[in-house]
């Protein structure tokens, strides 16, 4: 098995008296796509900050493919790539202009720096535009020519902050290609969102921080299943007003707008909606299923009021 990308042991860092990041231990495996959740101030910008070796650890240690954030600061990050929130491009140069530059400052140079230019271009579907200045660009085009910029120096590790906020649908749906494109390359990524389906859809594992601690950790679906099981609904909507008093239902119902709601795991749910269809066939009119979302999950574990 391959050493992980990421390890974090007993990270602590503290501003004054304020503890940003509370004995953090994290593990991130080579090639995955993990998610770093939490709400606003849970820590994440300092984590990562801690594993790019901008910020110095108060206590523990962070090491990124074996070497030490502290002590290779700069190693670490000639081999990663950084999408910050904003966008980070010169709008008064062309796409390839932009490429050019950040491709210097990644120690490309000549032919290497120009052919590597016309890939990432190319793998961003850039092409097109690539001679066009920035400022002509829509929000998605740019922050695909960022993503293409990010993989200007063949990084190991890439980490995206929030990379497709306010993004309309469409154009997330083409950063998830791209996202997957690099996770095919082999590339590590560290992703930070506040779109919580996003994470769900693009992450191996997501972990969330809350008041400076790891709270949850694990693949999306285990979450879900190990945290918010039993949040699984059933809705049955039956003809008129029948009693239930006599069915022995392993759930009981609430009633919501002349529903029969029932709230439980998975399999609770169906044995409960086989005993209605056995002895209510004629009046069931409406049977509806509802599964946990990771926005549940998120909810639960960092103790934020129900959704609406």
């Amino acid at each position: 098995m391959s050493k992980p990308a990421i390890q974090i042991s007993g990270l602590r860092k503290t501003y004054g008296k304020v503890v940003a990041v509370d004995g953090l231990d994290l593990e991130i495996e080579t090639g995955e796509i993990f998610g770093l959740l939490g709400p606003n101030g849970a820590g994440k910008t300092t984590t990562i900050a801690t594993i790019l070796g901008v910020s110095r650890p108060t206590g523990g240690s962070v090491t990124v493919f074996g070497l030490d954030s502290v002590r290779s600061a700069r190693k670490i990050r000639a081999m990663t790539g950084y999408v910050m929130q904003q966008i980070a491009l010169d709008r008064y140069l062309t796409g390839r202009e932009n490429c050019r530059l950040h491709g210097e400052l990644f120690g490309l140079t000549g032919a290497n720096r120009d052919q590597r230019v016309e890939e990432v271009l190319a793998w961003a579907d850039l092409l097109d535009a690539a001679g066009r200045v920035v400022n002509t660009y829509s929000g998605g085009m740019m922050r695909r020519l960022d993503l293409a910029i990010s993989m200007l120096h063949q990084p190991r590790l890439i980490v995206l902050d929030e990379p497709t906020l306010g993004l309309d649908i469409e154009t997330r749906r083409k950063l998830w290609a791209l996202i997957g494109r690099m996770k095919a390359q082999g590339v590590t990524i560290l992703l930070t969102t506040h779109y919580l389906e996003e994470a769900s859809r693009l992450c191996d594992r997501v972990g969330i921080m809350h008041k400076g601690k790891l709270v949850g950790l694990g693949p999306p679906e285990d979450l879900k299943r190990d945290v918010v099981g039993e949040l699984h609904q059933l809705q049955v909507t039956l003809s008129g007003s029948i009693a239930l008093d006599g069915l022995n239902l392993p759930v009981r119902p609430e009633r919501e707008n002349g529903h029969l709601v029932f709230n439980a795991a998975p399999e609770r749910l169906w044995e409960t909606l086989g005993i209605l269809q056995h002895t209510l066939p004629e009046e069931i009119q409406m049977v509806s299923y509802d599964q946990p979302t990771l926005d549940d999950v998120f909810l639960k574990l960092t103790n934020s009021e129900v959704r609406a």
